[in-house]
Order: C-alpha cells, then sequence, then structure tokens
C-alpha cells in the first residue's frame, strides 16, 4: 500500500459511520469513538474494507471473513483486517444499548475461547499503534465480559439478566451451554438466546457463561 495524501473514506467497523479522513497513522470515528488504524490506506483497501464491514453488519461472516482474509493476502499484514477477521469469528455486531445509548458487542457465534489467545486480535494488537491498541483492547474485554472469557468477571449472576419470551418463531440455530448441558436456540430476530428447558432467554448483550 502507497501513502496517499489524499482524503480517504471508511466505514468504520462499529458504528458503520463514514468517516472522512486524510490518510494519517489514525482516524477516530466522530459518531463512537472508536479509533481505526489506516496508516498506508488508498481508496482501494478503503473500499475492500467497507466491504467486508458491511458483509459483517449483515450477518453474513463467512463472506465478512474471506473477504478480510483476501485483503490480508493481497495487501499484507493490516491491523484492521485482523481485527475485523477476529469480530466475524465471534460473529460481532455492535447494537445502541436503550438505556446507555451506548454501542455494546453482540456476539451471534459465541465460543468459550479466552478471545485474548484469539490470533488475528494479537496480530491486531501488535501491529498497532497506542490509541488503536487501546481501541482493540477495549472491544476485546467487553466482547471477553460478554462470553464470560474474561477472568476478572466472576459475578455472573449479577450480569445475567432473564425474561421471558413467548415469540419462537425466528429460532433458527443450536447451540450447546457446555456448563449446564441444555439445549440452547439462538433466535435471529431478538438477538437471544432462548433456553429450550423452560423457555427464558438470556439477552446476548448481558450473557455470561
Amino acid at each position: 500500500m502507497g501513502k496517499d495524501d489524499s482524503v480517504i473514506n471508511i466505514n468504520c467497523r462499529k458504528c458503520v459511520k463514514n468517516i472522512e479522513a486524510v490518510n494519517d497513522d489514525l482516524c477516530t470515528c466522530e459518531n463512537c469513538g472508536a479509533v481505526h488504524s489506516i496508516a498506508g490506506y488508498d481508496s482501494n483497501i478503503c473500499s475492500r474494507l467497507n466491504l467486508a464491514v458491511k458483509f459483517r453488519i449483515a450477518g453474513e461472516f463467512a463472506n465478512a471473513e474471506a473477504s478480510y482474509g483476501k485483503i490480508l493476502s493481497d495487501f499484507g499484514d493490516d491491523p484492521e483486517a485482523y481485527f475485523g477477521r477476529f469480530l466475524c469469528r465471534y460473529g460481532v455486531i455492535y447494537q445502541e444499548d436503550e438505556n446507555s445509548h451506548k454501542l455494546i458487542p453482540t456476539c451471534r457465534l459465541p465460543m468459550s475461547e479466552n478471545v485474548f489467545s484469539d490470533p488475528d486480535y494479537q496480530s491486531a494488537y501488535k501491529l498497532a499503534d497506542n490509541d488503536a491498541k487501546n481501541s482493540y483492547k477495549n472491544d476485546a474485554v467487553e466482547i471477553a465480559d460478554i462470553l464470560g472469557s474474561n477472568d476478572n468477571n466472576k459475578d455472573e449472576e449479577k450480569n445475567k439478566q432473564c425474561a421471558k419470551h413467548d415469540d419462537y418463531s425466528d429460532v433458527s440455530a443450536f447451540l450447546s451451554d457446555k456448563q449446564s448441558s441444555k439445549k440452547m436456540y439462538w433466535c435471529r430476530e431478538h438477538h437471544h438466546i432462548i433456553d429450550g428447558h423452560d423457555g427464558k432467554y438470556w439477552s446476548i448483550l448481558a450473557l455470561h457463561r
């Protein structure tokens, strides 16, 4: 990637808002505050990254992951591409919390692995400048908290929120709760994990295992 001093347009990986920036090492989304590592970017890589972000936000995680992989193959090591592929692995889409209005990660492909051991996260963190490192780390901490893979978060009951749910019409995938061996179901329409035993759901925004 060659340096280009012209204005570039890149979609924020969290809120998807367009960011206009003169090519520099970093840019910050004015809408949500996410820091992006954009060293050496030109319109070509930006358009490729924007497409990958749109795939991920649409829930097309396989297409998004493949797009990030192609970017890495064509352009070499890139922290945003590595971090985007990391987000795809856990099916991360950001949604606004109704109370705080803060963007919260929802994990459509929850796994039990420690997110900080993920090779793409580690590559992104290693390559990024300090401000981007902090942004990546903060995002990873939120994802780890949701998945219960953050060793610093032990208060599961405090963070587990249960409520009744009557509409199971869009139950579309099967998940296994490794701790209790209960059958759990994923409801795409409502973004909830549904407990097949007693009809309760755990919001993925607050699901801690």
